[in-house]
């Protein structure tokens, strides 16, 4: 299963032993996200090797102060591909799930299994999948708990982070800290 590391404000990320660690348990892509200091979520997703994630972690002192996660993939839906890594953009449009960087307004990073994946496109993961139908209930911070419980229905055995503009967040699932 993959794995979400998350360090909201506050707290230290990951230390480089730690990431090869999870990479060597989820070595098929990763990628992360985190809010700059205009409150944007900045993502960047398809490292395919350690060496290339680990030159990402140079200068870890810009995701101080800030939400941040890491997510290191075990591919079981979708294709093995840089597109396929999360976190994924909330967004109902396929092409902007696939792309492998930018800013948005929130991002969404899962772990477990929701389906077989392949609905909306064929190379479609299950992550895709549901984040291109949820869209609506996703895009947006809210403290709606019968939001809250739908989607905590929907995912049931799974993790959800979903990182939104202006240091917000949601956490669906079990967590261990």
């Amino acid at each position: 299963m993959c794995v979400i590391a998350f360090s909201p404000k506050g707290t230290d990320i990951p230390t480089k032993q730690q990431i090869r660690q999870m990479w060597y348990q989820n070595p098929d892509g990763a990628g992360y996200a985190y809010v700059n200091k205009k409150g944007q979520v900045v993502y960047k997703k398809g490292f395919m090797s350690l060496s290339e994630l680990m030159d990402e972690f140079k200068a870890p002192e810009r995701f101080k102060n800030t939400n941040f996660a890491l997510h290191f993939r075990i591919g079981t839906s979708g294709k093995n591909d840089k597109a396929t890594c999360h976190p994924f953009p909330v967004s109902n449009n396929f092409g902007e799930l696939r792309k492998t960087s930018g800013e948005a307004d929130s991002v969404l990073f899962h772990n477990g299994v929701l389906s077989k994946g392949g609905i909306v496109r064929p190379l479609a993961s299950d992550t895709q999948d549901f984040v291109v139908a949820m869209t609506p209930l996703l895009k947006k911070y809210n403290k709606s708990k019968a939001r809250d419980h739908f989607i905590g229905e929907l995912t049931k055995g799974s993790r959800l982070l979903i990182l939104y503009k202006n240091n917000t967040f949601k956490m669906y699932g079990d967590w261990q800290k």
